[in-house]
């Protein structure tokens, strides 16, 4: 449980039983993205102390002049597990609340689509696009301009080092992509 100094009283009454460990105080009084990180960390050191320990190592080269490449090739080595396997299925005194609030995972292209305004054709656009009698496409351009023109249902994604242009339907596909890329060594483009 990830909390602000001001609640933990009030945790504390409502969940009794919480052991004092599965407290976590809010350190800036956010109760935001950093206590979901600092949870995340105090969770994989109990539960997953290989990823913890990977993890920390990455922290540390941050600053160094090649950190891009450290943390590339330590992220690749870092054990592959989902949260629910890794830490849910093994964690106790697991409180779940009730909440009306939207909800999203956001683990793929089409996340996009549900979480950002459309135009009036459907299209979602985000960086230096332009899409043109096009229809119920995606395309995020992270630096030159990409331009679409007579186009439906596509997913265009243009990074500084690669293009993926794919049919939305096809979407699910994109693992095939991965584990290629992965087989032909081309694991910086992911």
């Amino acid at each position: 449980m990830v909390t602000g100094r001001q609640y933990a009283g009030l945790v504390r009454d409502q969940l009794p039983g919480l052991p004092e460990g599965n407290l976590i105080l809010e350190p800036v009084g956010r109760d935001t993205a950093p206590a979901v990180g600092l949870a995340s960390l105090v969770v994989a050191q109990r539960h997953l102390p290989g990823l913890h320990a990977g993890l920390t190592a990455l922290v540390s080269w941050l600053d160094r002049p090649d950190a891009r490449e450290m943390v590339r090739a330590q992220y690749e080595e870092l054990p592959r597990v989902s949260i629910d396997y890794g830490v849910m299925e093994k964690a106790e005194d697991v409180y779940v609340l009730p909440a009306d609030m939207g909800w999203d995972d956001v683990g793929g292209w089409l996340s996009l689509d549900r979480l950002t305004e459309r135009d009036a054709a459907g299209n979602v656009a985000r960086g230096r696009a332009v899409a043109i009698d096009c229809e119920g496409c995606t395309i995020d351009a992270e630096g030159r301009l990409v331009v679409a023109v007579g186009v439906r249902d596509l997913l265009i994604v243009d990074t500084p080092d690669a293009l993926l242009v794919c049919h939305k339907g096809r979407a699910g596909d994109l693992k095939q992509v991965v584990a290629r890329l992965r087989d032909q060594g081309l694991e910086r483009h992911l």
